[in-house]
């Protein structure tokens, strides 16, 4: 009964934290810049950010902290493709994100799995991958080969 409410609570937690990625997704968008240039390319990485982060369900990452949130995930090129997996959609990469469960586990263990995982998120990346380089604020979670694109389009 414990274990079935304490899975309850993940599962609800998760849901919480699609939900707040994807609004913050949408308040990222908004922000963006009018201009027009600029606006088609922000729309395009927007829209490939998005794309990412709608396949974070909540079946396949559920009870995840939030340093490991599918907004984190989907601004630095990862796709969830199982659960607890994930491939970056550049460079093919795969990283399994299973972080132990806190019932089986001390918190000392969980809160180490948790900060290698988050370093992962860029590290894990091929060496020449765009996203192995990106800030890792979504703000400005920018492929490189997109910024000089951009930069070759406006010449």
């Amino acid at each position: 009964m414990k274990k079935e409410d304490e899975l309850t609570r993940l599962k609800r937690n998760a849901s919480k934290l699609l939900q707040q990625a994807h609004k913050q997704t949408h308040a990222q968008q908004r922000r963006l810049s009018t201009n027009g240039r600029c606006r088609s390319a922000c729309d395009q990485l927007d829209a490939r950010i998005r794309k990412r982060l709608d396949s974070f369900t909540p079946v396949k990452w559920a009870g995840k902290p939030n340093n490991l949130s599918p907004l984190m995930f989907a601004s630095h090129g990862w796709i969830c493709i199982s659960s607890d997996m994930v491939q970056c959609e550049a460079c093919g990469q795969y990283m399994s994100v299973l972080i132990p469960s806190l019932v089986h586990t001390d918190v000392i263990v969980y809160q180490k799995s948790v900060r290698m995982l988050v370093s992962m998120i860029t590290m894990k990346h091929h060496v020449t991958c765009p996203y192995r380089y990106t800030s890792s604020g979504t703000d400005d979670a920018v492929p490189l080969n997109a910024l000089c694109k951009d930069v070759v389009n406006q010449r």
